[in-house]
């Protein structure tokens, strides 16, 4: 029971490490300012892009805040529907998007061995 508290007590900050990874790597990557996990700083951009009347560069920012809301719907939607095991189902279909989609492997292959 122990180890169960633990590992609940510190996933959250294993994830956002991943994720502060994962974002770095996107921002320097796409070299346009786009950031790919923490959309304040995307929406903040949307906001100076639309007012400075720049609207064909914030649809790049739209599209990808989009993007996180809908898989962020996709995702909540798996674990309603496997409530036992949706921890496990969630993250064995973000591997094998991140493994096997075109988009995923062309950004990724530079940097594997």
């Amino acid at each position: 029971m122990i180890k169960k508290i633990r590992l609940h007590s510190t996933m959250p900050f294993y994830l956002l490490f991943i994720v502060g990874i994962v974002d770095a790597i996107g921002f320097i990557h796409l070299k346009n300012g786009l950031f790919i996990s923490f959309m304040s700083g995307n929406t903040t951009h949307v906001g100076i892009l639309l007012t400075s009347g720049n609207v064909p560069q914030a649809w790049h920012y739209i599209g990808v805040i989009l993007l996180f809301v809908f898989g962020a719907a996709v995702g909540e939607a798996i674990a309603l529907a496997n409530k036992p095991f949706y921890r496990s189902t969630i993250m064995a279909l973000v591997s094998a998007i991140a493994d096997h989609h075109p988009l995923c492997r062309a950004y990724l292959l530079p940097y594997r061995d």
